[in-house]
């Protein structure tokens, strides 16, 4: 899985209109959402391409939110009249990907996420607000309780029929005078919701929701590289030339933490699983390595 690491600092406010998200259940199939902006302004009708095929063009707020199938690593291509984007991602099954792309920058931002995180892991997760507003016949509907399930907690309307809170990156159930909608929090995105309550129909829907500001932090989730080495009985290669390169770390030693099982100590030396000295040992281009300190065999 790749997650680069950077993060916008002065991107302007705008308000945009969002298209209508269909009610599904948690479970449904994994989502990528994809926001593309030039210059920190929305870009409409720009065409996504996720593994060579057409997925659709972005609303008027600059996002598409789609669908992303297979295990594995998948390409990413955005053009728009600014320009032309490419990227590349990996993803497991049962995981959420957030890509927010500058086209000016010629830059993507990909956040890959488990949907069955634990509680450990949404804690560290980048985070994002969500300014709720709902409403019932046009009149906004004060003192409602709005349920986050999953969370158990509540939020009530204030005088203006509006609620915030900030919650990790991923997908959320709400539900509102017994009608329920999905959420969808992106890391670093503050945005407003808007939820119509309709008693006729007993459903709720997400009606022109607003993105206020954009900050965008992502994360790397070792569950993809978990996948492939897991369950191996012989030696692999998790991190090649072509994944350093897309990680935004300074070194290699900064990258090798990324092995799940791999740690290093005293800011210097590799452990793999626990082992370290006499167990672990360096090559370059398939040549041992020796160590410059005379007396230990690890290369620091």
């Amino acid at each position: 899985m790749v997650c680069i690491s950077r993060a916008i600092s002065s991107l302007p406010q705008f308000a945009v209109f969002l298209c209508v998200f269909v009610v599904l259940p948690v479970e449904a199939t994994d989502e990528l959402f994809i926001h593309v902006l030039s210059a920190g302004i929305p870009v409409s009708d720009a065409e996504v391409v996720v593994d060579g095929v057409l997925e659709g063009r972005t609303s008027r707020d600059g996002s598409l939110l789609t669908s992303v199938t297979g295990v594995g690593s998948h390409t990413l291509s955005i053009d728009t009249d600014q320009g032309s984007v490419s990227a590349r991602f990996t993803s497991g099954s049962g995981q959420l990907v957030d890509a927010i792309v500058n086209v000016d920058l010629g830059e993507v931002f990909v956040d890959v996420y488990s949907q069955t995180e634990g509680i450990r892991d949404r804690k560290a997760a980048a985070e994002g607000t969500l300014n709720i507003r709902v409403t019932q016949g046009n009149v906004p509907a004060t003192q409602e309780s709005i349920y986050i399930a999953g969370l158990g907690m509540s939020l009530q309307t204030d005088s203006e029929g509006e609620a915030r809170v900030t919650l990790a990156r991923g997908r959320y159930r709400t539900q509102v005078a017994e009608q329920t909608a999905n959420l969808r929090v992106v890391g670093g995105l503050t945005r407003t919701v808007k939820l119509e309550i309709n008693e006729t129909q007993e459903t709720m829907q997400l009606a022109t929701p607003d993105l206020e500001e954009v900050f965008v932090v992502a994360s790397f989730d070792p569950a993809g590289l978990e996948v492939s080495e897991r369950d191996t009985t012989n030696i692999v290669d998790t991190i090649g030339v072509e994944l350093l390169a897309r990680f935004a770390d300074s070194d290699v030693a900064a990258s090798v933490v990324r092995v799940p099982g791999i740690s290093v100590q005293d800011d210097k030396y590799v452990f793999i699983r626990g082992l370290g000295g006499r167990y672990v040992s360096a090559t370059l281009n398939n040549a041992t390595m020796p160590s410059t300190n005379p007396s230990k065999r690890t290369v620091p």
